[in-house]
């Protein structure tokens, strides 16, 4: 390395950082090329099926919201049948699960003392309830379970 000439030395310098270049710009331009290609692929292909997608979640929404208006309109015909349907059913469920407690002698189950929590509220606003009220019960009769 000593006996080569400065002249010899920077130009193979310079010219392994052109070839280094070079390379890292042959790099850049293909990842350039790939992206430009997903985003056309994205464009063409998955952007009209998201539209599409989109359109069809509407179209489900309305629907979803034409049956909630069908099911409080029926709720208001039938108040009267649903509150004593309901009453029926947390009956039905409160003596079974009372009469499995006594058989087994343990402790009551959860269902017991859920039953008797949404007895305890129905009672409470038994003068108040309104239509949707009613599917609001239900929900709760479903989520304490």
């Amino acid at each position: 390395m000593k006996k080569i000439k400065i002249r010899t030395k920077l130009i193979t310098g310079f010219v392994l950082v052109a070839i280094i270049a070079g390379i890292i710009g042959l790099v850049g331009y293909n990842s350039i090329h790939n992206q430009k290609e997903s985003l056309s692929n994205i464009k063409d292909n998955r952007i009209p099926s998201m539209m599409a997608f989109s359109e069809i979640n509407k179209e489900r929404m309305i629907i979803r919201s034409q049956t909630l208006e069908v099911m409080l309109v029926l709720s208001q015909n039938n108040l009267v049948s649903v509150k004593q349907s309901l009453k029926n059913i947390l009956e039905k469920r409160a003596e079974f699960d009372g009469k499995k407690w006594i058989k087994t002698g343990h402790y009551p189950n959860l269902s017991l003392v859920r039953a008797k929590r949404v007895f305890d509220f129905k009672n409470k606003f038994r003068e108040n309830i309104k239509p949707g009220a009613i599917y609001m019960l239900c929900w709760i009769i479903w989520w304490l379970k």
